[in-house]
């Protein structure tokens, strides 16, 4: 049986601005959203540091504490030779408890 999971995703706005402006307000890039995840597609789990600056510069919404981590979860689908990748908030350490609690391991 296929496991999944909830995480938080953080993503870029579509109606967002590519442009930095000087208006903090304006900045506001990101959102955040659930997002369920097939376990099974997990290729690999890191830390995104890169998530770190963008919330120093004021990109990430208000409401995340500033000593929030962020990983990146690479996807592959099986049958498909594809593969995506997204960014979730939380330390890639605690995402693989979390993974392995739902996997009952």
């Amino acid at each position: 049986m296929k496991q999944f999971i909830k995480l938080v995703e953080i993503y870029e706005s579509s109606g967002a601005s590519k442009k930095v402006e000087t208006n903090k307000e304006n900045n506001k890039r990101y959102s955040l959203r659930d997002v369920i995840i097939n376990t099974n597609n997990i290729a690999s789990i890191c830390e995104d540091t890169a998530y770190k600056q963008k919330q120093k510069i004021g990109y990430l919404p208000d409401n995340l504490d500033e000593r929030q981590s962020f990983s990146r979860i690479q996807l592959n689908f099986s049958g498909n030779l594809s593969a995506a990748s997204i960014v979730v908030i939380g330390d890639p350490v605690l995402i693989f408890q979390k993974i392995n609690e739902t996997d009952g391991k």
